[in-house]
């Protein structure tokens, strides 16, 4: 990636496409001389990236949504997030940016492709567009899919998609990757991919984590049939060698290319978000401890609970709870797709629960390494770590590792959180509701833009509270 990258392509999308309006021509001269009529496919990959990535990464979503539901962070004020009361404007701001950004993005991404005969980037925005549907449903549930992005079909109002469904898609749209994605598939610019740097190898590894990482997301359903495809994927398919893999968007040191925590939290002086209690509990004799958490002004590490009204307090404040750690607030701390520690985890447990064969212990310190690594440990600071838990592999052992070593991943923290309900949690304190949230509500542009679809989704998923659980958490 280099330093000068601009945060969005429409500047450089118009100096490409500009078209000279001397001509004798009719068509060219009644057309708009600065309007691309279409943009090469590849300069879609970072608009694409960069939207989702920052979205996920944004406190509003993240923190208050993702991370102090999973109780890994905590707030000392402003915490009605915190307490189960989200702000419906950020709600509308992640459903308005997915689908009319990213999707939107990657939708005319995949058609460039085609016309321009390039499977790489065929499978490129497919996978993107998966990794975006798969967030959008496990946030909300059942959600346009089928229909969506059909507006220049006459479809504004696009009917709801049960998640089923959705995730029956999904797994179609990542074989059909991995099917594309290719030596021979054409080339991705690496000026343009942010993500891999054009190697398309990367995207299909991408492509294969994520299917997996879906496979086990619906994998305690009683009627999950599908051990098979997770065997096909490690046995056969290309897969997460190392760190050096993982799908992630580096942010740089720059603004406005900085990761949104960093920005929000030191450049825009909201040191509201702590380290939660839970963490620092669970992160005894750890050595990431003194990396997910900075040392209180009594000088030792000391977490917030969940909840509370009336914040700042005596009891919980800005000197006496544990800022978040100093890699975590870095302006080049990476956006993560998928890690290569989350998916020997989500291995393990699918060897130890008897879904696919294979050696779970290995798979699990492989997680935990890795882990560290991204931590920025060596092997001498975790191993004697490792070697005291490294044998005892079991769901809860593995949940508890997943949880901290996503503690700068706020909303895949909380969704894999609430499919484990590992570590033991409770709601929090003066929160609106007795229990942990399972999903976010509709945004409100749906109740009055689609309302007879919205009506509907809510008669077969159920109310539309932060507590309705979601098909595959049921």
């Amino acid at each position: 990636m280099k330093k000068n990258r601009i945060k969005y392509i429409g500047v450089s999308l118009l100096i490409l496409f500009f078209v000279g309006a001397c001509t004798d021509n009719f068509e060219e001269i009644n057309t708009n001389p600065n309007g691309p009529v279409s943009v090469p496919s590849t300069l879609l990959i970072s608009s694409i990236a960069e939207i989702t990535q920052d979205r996920m990464n944004s406190t509003f979503v993240g923190g208050d949504m993702g991370a102090c539901w999973s109780q890994l962070w905590g707030k000392v004020q402003y915490n009605d997030e915190e307490r189960y009361n989200p702000r419906g404007s950020v709600i509308d701001a992640i459903w308005q940016d997915f689908y009319a950004r990213a999707l939107q993005d990657a939708s005319a991404m995949y058609n460039e492709a085609i016309s321009e005969d390039n499977k790489n980037l065929q499978g490129v925005a497919l996978v993107m567009s998966a990794y975006v549907y798969h967030v959008l449903t496990d946030m909300f549930g059942d959600v346009p899919m089928k229909e969506a992005l059909q507006a220049e079909d006459g479809i504004n109002n696009p009917a709801y998609t049960a998640q089923s469904e959705i995730y029956d898609s999904l797994f179609l749209m990542l074989d059909k990757a991995n099917s594309l994605l290719s030596a021979s598939g054409g080339t991705i610019s690496a000026e343009s991919d942010i993500v891999y740097q054009g190697d398309w190898s990367g995207w299909k590894k991408f492509a294969n984590s994520l299917k997996f990482r879906c496979l086990m997301r619906i994998s305690d359903r009683s009627d999950f049939n599908r051990q098979s495809e997770l065997q096909e994927i490690l046995n056969s398919r290309s897969i997460f060698t190392s760190n050096d893999d993982e799908a992630k968007l580096v942010y740089l040191a720059a603004s406005p290319n900085q990761n949104p925590t960093h920005a929000s939290v030191i450049a825009g002086n909201r040191g509201e978000y702590k380290v939660g209690e839970k963490a620092v509990e669970f992160f005894q004799a750890d050595p990431r401890l003194p990396i997910i958490a900075q040392l209180n002004a009594d000088g030792i590490y000391r977490g917030k609970p969940a909840g509370y009204l009336d914040l700042p307090s005596t009891d919980w404040n800005y000197d006496n709870v544990s800022p978040l750690g100093e890699l975590y607030l870095a302006p080049e701390y990476p956006g993560y797709f998928v890690s290569f520690a989350e998916q020997e985890f989500l291995i393990a447990e699918a060897m130890v629960r008897g879904l696919i064969t294979g050696n779970a212990q290995s798979h699990f310190i492989a997680g935990i390494a890795a882990s560290m690594k991204a931590n920025g440990l060596t092997e001498a600071e975790f191993s004697s770590y490792i070697s005291e838990r490294g044998s005892n592999v079991t769901r809860e052992t593995i949940a508890l590792e997943k949880w901290k070593s996503l503690f700068g991943q706020g909303i895949e923290s909380w969704i894999e959180w609430k499919r484990f309900k590992y570590p033991d949690l409770e709601p929090a304190i003066a929160g609106a509701y007795d229990e942990i949230p399972s999903r976010i509500t509709y945004p409100s542009s749906e109740q009055s833009l689609n309302n007879d679809n919205y009506t509907a989704a809510v008669s077969s998923q159920g109310d539309d509270l932060l507590t309705t659980k979601i098909w595959w958490n049921k």
